[in-house]
C-alpha cells in the first residue's frame, strides 16, 4: 500500500508467444532459474508496494500456472484471471476481477526486470494524474515506412518507447476498458489518449527490457548476472 491508497498489479501474461519460436511461451522460460511470469510476480510483490496482485493467463495455462505459484510461494498472494484473444481482452478480465483498489498497474510479464524505484516513482506521480507511463527518449533515427519505401523522417526528439508497468487510477482505467471494449489497444495509455485525457511519462529504465527474441533472453540474463540475482 501506498500511503492510504490500495493498490492492485496486473501481470499480463496471456500470449502464445509465437515470434519467441519456442514451443514452451516465453512467460514460463526459465530465466537464470525462475521463470519468467514468476519473476515478473516476484518483483512486484517484493516492493511490498502492491495490496492485491493478479496474473492474466491463458485458462488453459492454469493448471500449470498453479503449480508455479506454489512452487515460488506464490500461491496465496496472487488470483489467476483468464486471458482473452488480445491483450486488452486480457486486461479486460482481469479489472472485473478487481473488487476495489485507487490504484492499479497493469504490467508485461515479458519485462521482468523492472526496477523497484521506477515502481515507486510511477505511484508517486498517480497523487496528482490518472495516468503515468514510463518512457526511454529514441536514440536511432525514426522513418515512417509504407510499401519498404520510406515516407518520412520523424521528430525523433518528440518521440518515446513506451514500458510497463503503466500506472492509473483504477475506476478512470477500468471505465475506459468498458468503453473501448474489442478495441484492441496495443497498451492500456492509449485509451486515455482515445478519450482526450492527458498521460504522464516518467522516465523508464534502460535496463527494462522487453523479451521478445531470444536474444533478448540472452540479454535479460547478462542484466541478472550484473546484478547477482
Amino acid at each position: 500500500m501506498t500511503g492510504a491508497k490500495s493498490v492492485a498489479a496486473v501481470v499480463v501474461a496471456g500470449g502464445k508467444g509465437t515470434r519467441f519460436g519456442t514451443r514452451m511461451p516465453k512467460q514460463y522460460l526459465p530465466l537464470k532459474g525462475v521463470p519468467v511470469l514468476i519473476r515478473s510476480l516476484l518483483l512486484l510483490k517484493k516492493t511490498g508496494l502492491i495490496d492485491n496482485l493478479y496474473a492474466g493467463v491463458p485458462h488453459e495455462d492454469f493448471d500449470r500456472v498453479r503449480a508455479l505459484l506454489k512452487q515460488w510461494a506464490l500461491d496465496r498472494d496472487v488470483m489467476l484471471t483468464p486471458g482473452g484473444e488480445s491483450r486488452q481482452e486480457t486486461v479486460f478480465h482481469a479489472l472485473q476481477a478487481v473488487s476495489r483498489s485507487d490504484y492499479i498497474l497493469i504490467h508485461d510479464a515479458a519485462r521482468p526486470l523492472a526496477g523497484e524505484e521506477l515502481i515507486r516513482k510511477g505511484l508517486k506521480a498517480l497523487a496528482e494524474n490518472a495516468a503515468v507511463i514510463p518512457a526511454l527518449p529514441l536514440t536511432d533515427t525514426v522513418k515512417e515506412i509504407r510499401g519498404d519505401f520510406v515516407v518520412r523522417t520523424l521528430e525523433r526528439e518528440a518521440l518515446r518507447a513506451v514500458q510497463t508497468p503503466q500506472f492509473f487510477h483504477f475506476t478512470d482505467l477500468k471505465k475506459l476498458h468498458d468503453l473501448f471494449r474489442g478495441k484492441d489497444a496495443g497498451d492500456d495509455s492509449l485509451l486515455f489518449e482515445l478519450k482526450k485525457k492527458p498521460v504522464l511519462t516518467i522516465l523508464g529504465e534502460e535496463t527494462n527490457i522487453k523479451i521478445t527474441t531470444p536474444d533478448d533472453f540472452v540479454r535479460a540474463e547478462e542484466i541478472l548476472e550484473k546484478r547477482r540475482v
